[in-house]
C-alpha cells in the first residue's frame, strides 16, 4: 500500500507540472497575443536583425560598386564612381589612381602627333617606373625627365658638363636647353676631356716676318690697350689677364693708370706672369706725354710660345680695394667724367703658326709631353739644331 501511495504522489506530481506547463504555455500565448506589442516588438526586433543584415549587406554592395580601391588615397572619388587622381597619379591606363606619372620634357623625337619634338613622359628618352615615378633614362641620357644629353664618362672628372646654349652661343634650336658638353679644365681636352694638352709653338722652319718679302713672311701678334678719360682725370688701378695655350687666365698685377704708368712696368707685369706663359713681350706707349687723358700701348708678342692669334688680353677695371681680394686695388678705377673707357683691340693679328709640339713632334695626350722629331728640341719642339 505504501507504493502504491508513492506512485499516485508521483503521478499527481507529474501531472501537476503538465499542468502548470500548459498553463505557463498559454499565458505566454496570451501575452504575445495581449494587444499586439508584444508581438510588434518581438518582431521588429526580427526585423531590426533581419534589416540590420540587409543594410550590411547593402554597403558592402555600395563599396564595390563605388570607385575601385577608394583611389588607393591617390585622388577623390565623383560622379558615376570615377575617380579624379591627384597630378602625380593621373596615368590613363590606371583610372584607380594605382599608378604614378613621370617627369614630361622636350622630346629627342617623336613619329606620332602634329610636332616633332612635343612634350613627352621622360622626353621619350627613356621609360617611367610607375611605382616609384622617376624615369630610368636611356644610355646617353640624364635629367629627372631624360630630358638633357649626358657627358661622356661624366668628362672623366676633368672639366664640367654644361648646356651647349652656356659655352657658346646656341639659343635658337628646340634642343637648346638639353644638349650638353664638356668644358674642359686647363690642360684637358676631347669631347670628354680624355686627352692632355700639349705646348703649342711656331714652326721652326717656316719664314718669319720680312720687311723686303712681306707676302712671303709672317707677323707677330700686336695688340693695343687703350685707356681714355675722355678728357678728363683720371685714377685707380687696373690688372690685365692673359689666357694661355691651356685655357688658363693668369692676372697681373695691379697697375695705377695715368702718367705712373709706363710701357714697361706692363711688360714687366706680364712677363712675370706665373708658368712662364710670357716668355717676353714687347710694350711701347704710342700716346701720352702732355696728353694725360689718353694713353695707348702697343704689346707686341714675340716669343714662340705665344705665336699665331693670341685670345685678347682683358681689363679688369673692377673695384677690389675690399680686404678678402685677390689680388687688392688700391682703388677702383674713376674716370673723371664717367665717359670714358679702357679696352683692347687687336692691332695686328699673330700669322704664326700656332701648332701642337711646332708640327714638329708628336703628342703624348697621356704624359701631355711632345716628342720632338729627329734635329728639332724645346717644351714645344720649337728648336732646330744644327743637325737638322
Amino acid at each position: 500500500s505504501s507504493s502504491s501511495s508513492s506512485t499516485s504522489s508521483s503521478g499527481r506530481a507529474a501531472g501537476r507540472g503538465s499542468v502548470e506547463q500548459r498553463w505557463a504555455a498559454v499565458a505566454a500565448g496570451r501575452r504575445r497575443q495581449g494587444n499586439g506589442k508584444g508581438q510588434g516588438a518581438e518582431m521588429f526586433g526580427i526585423k531590426v536583425a533581419g534589416l540590420t543584415v540587409v543594410v550590411a549587406s547593402s554597403l558592402v554592395a555600395l563599396s564595390e560598386a563605388a570607385c575601385q580601391n577608394n583611389c588607393n588615397g591617390h585622388g577623390t572619388c565623383g560622379a558615376y564612381d570615377q575617380c579624379s587622381c591627384y597630378a602625380e597619379f593621373d596615368y590613363s591606363n590606371a583610372e584607380d589612381c594605382s599608378l604614378r606619372v613621370c617627369p614630361y620634357g622636350v622630346s629627342s623625337g617623336s613619329a606620332s602627333g602634329s610636332s616633332a619634338h612635343p612634350y613627352a613622359e621622360c622626353s621619350d628618352n627613356g621609360i617611367c617606373n610607375r611605382k616609384s615615378g622617376e624615369c630610368e633614362c636611356n644610355d646617353g641620357f640624364t635629367g629627372a625627365a631624360c630630358d638633357r644629353s649626358a657627358c661622356e664618362n661624366d668628362c672623366n672628372g676633368r672639366g664640367q658638363c654644361l648646356l651647349l646654349n652656356r659655352v657658346q652661343t646656341y639659343t635658337t634650336e628646340w634642343d637648346t636647353d638639353t644638349v650638353q658638353v664638356c668644358k674642359c679644365d686647363p690642360g684637358f681636352s676631347g669631347p670628354a676631356c680624355e686627352d692632355r694638352m700639349c705646348p703649342k709653338g711656331d714652326d721652326p722652319l717656316t719664314l718669319q716676318y720680312d720687311a723686303v718679302n712681306v707676302a712671303h713672311g709672317q707677323k707677330d701678334e700686336i695688340q693695343k690697350i687703350r685707356i681714355d678719360s675722355d678728357g678728363g682725370a683720371m685714377s685707380g688701378e687696373i690688372t690685365l689677364k692673359f689666357t694661355d695655350w691651356m685655357g688658363k687666365v693668369h692676372e697681373t698685377r695691379p697697375l695705377t693708370i695715368g702718367s705712373a704708368l709706363t710701357a714697361l712696368e706692363i711688360q714687366e707685369a706680364l712677363v712675370a706672369l706665373p708658368n712662364n706663359v710670357i716668355p717676353s713681350v714687347t710694350v711701347t706707349l704710342e700716346t701720352g706725354g702732355s696728353d694725360t687723358t689718353h694713353y695707348e700701348y702697343m704689346v707686341t708678342f714675340s716669343a714662340s710660345e705665344n705665336s699665331g692669334t693670341q685670345p685678347l688680353l682683358e681689363i679688369d677695371a673692377s673695384d677690389k680695394s675690399a680686404v678678402g681680394n685677390q689680388p687688392v686695388k688700391a682703388a677702383a678705377v674713376n674716370l673723371e667724367y664717367g665717359t670714358g673707357l679702357t679696352e683692347v683691340t687687336r692691332h695686328q693679328t699673330g700669322t704664326e703658326e700656332s701648332k701642337v709640339c711646332s708640327g714638329r713632334g708628336i703628342c703624348d695626350t697621356e704624359t701631355g709631353i711632345c716628342s720632338c722629331f729627329t734635329g728639332f728640341y724645346g717644351h714645344s719642339c720649337d728648336r732646330q739644331t744644327s743637325l737638322a
